[in-house]
């Protein structure tokens, strides 16, 4: 009884406040499968005083997935419409409708890292180690070249892409210009040095000092990027606040109608497209790890150690930098895109407040949120 385009039979999600909820949106059917082709090999060498140890790690990664996520469409009933989730629901009133493709990624990247160290013992008195380990950064690229990259300057001056040209302004694809077939560029000289020392002041073993330090980079998982290869045209995820035709018709009024099942077409959202996007060069994650122990045998066989462990994390990456948020504007009246809107912040006004829709009104409206990792 809801016109609207149904991939999955009997399968409808809802969510009410207070109320019930039915599936989930990553309830859907799906498929999910990664391969992995892995060669390794550690060789150690012991010459005089040094142990000496060099070795490599080579991982091939193909992920393979497509979800069904939200292809049915999913409703929000949050009580904002009559002030009661449930009474929102027998009135059909939804506060937010959501709906996609089936979301498809073949991703595929390399895990690689090559190092070499020495264990060094000077004299019976001092122990030395040092390596370095050359860890690159991969990036993951689709096999078919999906997924997009968002530019906000090119947004602003109303640059738009080549190969897309129907997309909206600031969106750009694998084959536009300056544009990496994954979307970003990944960072080779990774190299991450070790150092330790291991002190016996007196050369009798009862008493040792072991200082150590070091720099590990981070490998991201293939799956972090899942969500920006499946952004329009592939995903095509479009919110709907307070659809105008309820829960019947939850696409009556927008902009050239029904757009489900997109099929083969490019299809780009008129309005409140939904995006993941990655910065073109992310910096890799690494972590500076540092310690010192001292440890004491006394009274025969009993042992005291005390020491200072300490860790720094550095660009770690996260997937909640909103770049398109809803400006808060207060409570009073308000004009937005040339309607008068009493009280003026409300649901019912979040894609009019976003903050590209207030600064750009001729290309803002074409997305809702802009996620940036």
């Amino acid at each position: 009884g809801i016109n609207m385009y149904s991939a999955v039979p009997n399968f409808l999600l809802i969510s009410t406040t207070g109320g019930f909820s039915t599936f989930c949106g990553t309830c859907a059917p799906g498929h999910f499968n990664v391969n992995s082709y892995q060669v390794a090999d550690d060789v150690d060498i012991i010459r005089g005083k040094h142990q000496m140890g060099f070795g490599f790690n080579v991982i091939r990664v193909q992920n393979n997935t497509i979800s069904g996520f939200n292809e049915n469409g999913s409703f929000t009933f949050n009580a904002s419409r009559t002030g009661l989730g449930l009474a929102d629901f027998l009135t059909g009133l939804p506060s937010a409708f959501v709906q996609t493709n089936a979301t498809p990624d073949d991703l595929r990247t390399w895990i690689m890292s090559f190092y070499a160290q020495d264990t060094f013992r000077v004299s019976s008195h001092f122990t030395l180690s040092y390596g370095i380990r050359w860890e690159p950064t991969f990036s993951d690229p689709d096999k078919y070249r999906r997924g997009s990259s968002f530019n906000i300057n090119s947004f602003y001056a109303g640059q738009f892409s080549t190969r897309y040209p129907n997309a909206p302004a600031g969106l750009f694809f694998p084959g536009d210009k300056g544009i990496p077939d994954a979307n970003w560029n990944g960072h080779l000289p990774n190299f991450a040095p070790r150092v330790g020392i291991v002190w016996n002041p007196h050369g009798d073993g009862r008493d040792t000092l072991r200082v150590g330090a070091s720099l590990l980079y981070d490998v991201p998982e293939t799956w972090f990027n899942e969500r920006e290869t499946t952004n329009a045209p592939v995903g095509t995820s479009i919110d709907t606040p307070n659809p105008i035709g309820g829960f019947s018709d939850p696409w009556l009024g927008y902009p050239g109608g029904n757009p489900f099942p997109t099929g083969g077409r490019a299809y780009f959202p008129a309005t409140a497209g939904v995006y993941v996007n990655m910065p073109i060069n992310p910096k890799p994650t690494y972590v500076a790890n540092w310690n010192i122990t001292y440890q004491r045998q006394f009274a025969g066989s009993w042992m005291a150690s005390v020491s200072y462990l300490g860790n720094k994390t550095t660009h770690l990456w996260s997937g909640n930098g909103e770049m398109n948020p809803a400006v808060f504007l207060g409570l009073g009246s308000c004009t937005l895109g040339g309607k008068v809107f009493n009280p003026c912040s409300t649901t019912s006004t979040t894609q009019q407040r976003r903050l590209f829709t207030l600064t750009n009104p001729t290309y803002g409206p074409s997305y809702a949120s802009m996620n940036t990792m």
